[in-house]
């Protein structure tokens, strides 16, 4: 009795299953760029700060920096020669805080659209006007719980008109970002949701489509109070990455809020140099090896003045567009 041949494997042309579908292998795809948060922590964090070609959304209670965090965001890549759009749909942009933050206001472009229709337009817009542009970009909208939904929208449905719309927008704007490279940061606010007995009493606004295209989401949370004497001179703030596709989930980190500066540059710094393995830990000291093999050291509760004199470790630690 003949054995049957055993089945032999299809030899299939990848190339031209590529081309025929119009596709790219993942291989092909550049590498993600990055714009820096300010905050060397959460950019070691995030793989070098926030992604280019994805959405990314910082939610919380209000005062609880979200938009102070963006401005940090934006004097970063002004530094670096990038281009910024800022949506304020809150109408609370202040000239004064963001110079004193780092922002060049001259280079700043700010729009006050009334719903989010129009913030879909102009979002449109800046990305075809700027897509020959080889410089880093950033959409940063504030806020989306402040934003209405178009007129139309509002009379026709009852029920959740500003998640249907932005539903739709979600369907088309991921795609514009990631052709041509620009990062949209969306600041949303928690509310309390009525009667709930069991499970989260919280919830942002917009229903689910920014949770589900969202690449990054960021929770903010306030914290005590930075006496200087019985003065208040500033807030601590605590802030958690719950959803990732470029990182490690469920990150915590803590950082100083200064009212005259903003976010402390150097917040959670030692954690950050200890993370990344830079620093080694020996006893009560720490010792830093630099590029000549000399060795410095330093006590934990000095590092904030410490690190400055030695600028290639934040350097190191990452920053800027990348």
């Amino acid at each position: 009795m003949s054995k049957t041949p055993a089945p032999q494997k299809a030899k299939l042309d990848l190339t031209k299953l590529r081309n025929k579908l119009k596709g790219r292998f993942l291989a092909d795809f550049p590498e993600i760029q990055r714009l820096s948060t300010g905050i060397p922590r959460l950019d070691l964090m995030t793989g070098g700060g926030i992604p280019c070609g994805m959405i990314t959304e910082i939610y919380g209670w209000y005062s609880s920096a979200k938009t102070l965090i963006g401005l940090h965001m934006i004097a970063e890549l002004q530094k670096v020669g990038g281009l910024a759009l800022f949506i304020d749909t809150e109408c609370s942009l202040n000239q004064d805080f963001a110079s004193a933050i780092g922002v060049d206001t001259s280079q700043l472009i700010v729009l006050n659209p009334d719903n989010m229709e129009e913030v879909y337009g102009a979002m449109k817009e800046f990305i075809l006007q700027t897509k020959d542009l080889n410089i880093p970009k950033l959409i940063f909208w504030d806020s989306l719980a402040a934003t209405a939904a178009n007129n139309e929208d509002a009379e026709k449905v009852q029920v959740a008109p500003e998640a249907r719309i932005l539903s739709r927008i979600m369907q088309k704007i991921p795609k514009m970002l990631k052709e041509h490279n620009v990062a949209w940061v969306i600041i949303n606010q928690l509310r309390n949701k009525i009667g709930v007995i069991y499970g989260p009493s919280e919830d942002t606004k917009g229903g689910n489509a920014v949770r589900y295209h969202g690449a990054l989401r960021i929770e903010m949370t306030k914290g005590a109070q930075i006496l200087e004497g019985k003065k208040v001179i500033g807030q601590e703030g605590k802030l958690k990455i719950t959803k990732s596709k470029i990182c490690k989930p469920n990150q915590k980190m803590s950082f100083q809020i200064l009212w005259d500066v903003g976010i402390v540059s150097d917040s959670g710094i030692y954690d950050a140099l200890e993370d990344a393995k830079l620093i080694e830990k020996r006893g009560g000291w720490n010792y830093y090896t630099d590029d000549e093999g000399i060795e410095h050291k330093f006590r934990r509760k000095e590092c904030d003045e410490w690190v400055k004199d030695y600028p290639e470790l934040l350097a190191r630690l990452g920053g800027g567009a990348s």
